[in-house]
């Protein structure tokens, strides 16, 4: 009864936390809704644009390009999902290889989460041609399984700013219980590590799940074995007192009326007494102790 109870527990618990990674491209948009992301001012965004990254290095081999200037109204790409957390990839420009056209390469974007300043990316112009894919210049793990959305802004201040968005991987529950939809944290490493102040702090959320997991695991189990060992002991009890019916044993009270109504003499009486407490004595040194589990 006990394995079959914890293994039920065990179906449901996976049940609750099967994860899936889906990915929302510039392009072609959420692979599961298939939803595509919204850019504004729409005049300002180009598929390709001056800066020109290897396409063959690009997710799905496309991003788009906006470059956003002092005074310029807000260029913003958004999108929706419905997941608990969120990782948003750029191409990351340096400086413009020699014989190209010249392009700005600064970034600095800000984030909105269901219209809530969430954090802020930036990052210099290096001293290298070289561009820097899969950049994830958000990342959220803490969020509500809810439906969100998500706004990056090319944020000018004082100089032009250059925003190559590529794309995105939201974290989505799966009721189905299916393993193979099971999810792996996508991969940030130290140098891609955005910046967000302020923002929601960032835990690995799988983690405290399988933390979850394993402590109402543990806690259902000792459950079941206290309620076994209450059980067994219940079951020894009953065993004893059938096989030491104690409740056999004269009555001392009884036999000392009967005796009087004899006219047995006081000493007579308390012999008889003590006769009976021995006896009782070696009934309750003839059960057998109890056992331990």
């Amino acid at each position: 009864m006990l394995p079959v109870l914890g293994i039920q527990v065990l179906s449901l618990l996976t049940v609750a936390v099967a994860l899936r990674n889906i990915s929302i491209d510039d392009s072609f948009g959420d692979e599961s809704t298939h939803d595509v992301p919204t850019y504004t001012p729409p005049s300002k965004w180009t598929v390709s644009g001056r800066a020109t990254p290897n396409a063959s290095l690009a997710y799905k081999g496309t991003w788009h390009d906006t470059t956003s200037h002092p005074l310029d109204a807000n260029h913003t790409a958004s999108f929706s999902f419905t997941g608990v957390s969120l990782y948003v990839y750029c191409i990351i420009a340096n400086t413009p290889p020699p014989g190209q056209q010249f392009f700005d390469t600064f970034a600095d974007y800000i984030f909105f989460l269901d219209k809530e300043w969430v954090g802020n990316y930036e990052h210099d112009v290096e001293k290298t041609h070289d561009f820097f894919y899969n950049v994830p210049v958000y990342v959220n793990q803490t969020m509500e399984n809810k439906l969100h959305s998500f706004s990056i802004v090319a944020h000018s201040n004082d100089q032009p700013v250059l925003l190559l968005f590529d794309y995105a991987i939201y974290t989505s529950e799966d009721n189905t219980g299916d393993a193979t939809s099971s999810a792996r944290k996508p991969k940030v490493t130290s140098r891609e590590t955005p910046n967000v102040e302020n923002g929601p702090e960032s835990h690995v959320y799988l983690g405290t799940i399988v933390c979850t997991t394993l402590g109402g695991i543990a806690f259902l189990l000792c459950i079941g074995i206290f309620i076994a060992i209450q059980v067994r002991r219940r079951q020894r009890a009953k065993g004893i007192s059938g096989q030491f019916p104690l409740s056999n044993c004269p009555d001392e009270n009884a036999i000392v009326i009967a005796h009087i109504n004899n006219g047995d003499t006081i000493q007579q009486l308390r012999q008889t007494i003590q006769d009976l407490r021995a006896e009782k004595r070696v009934l309750w040194a003839a059960m057998p102790p109890p056992r331990t589990l």
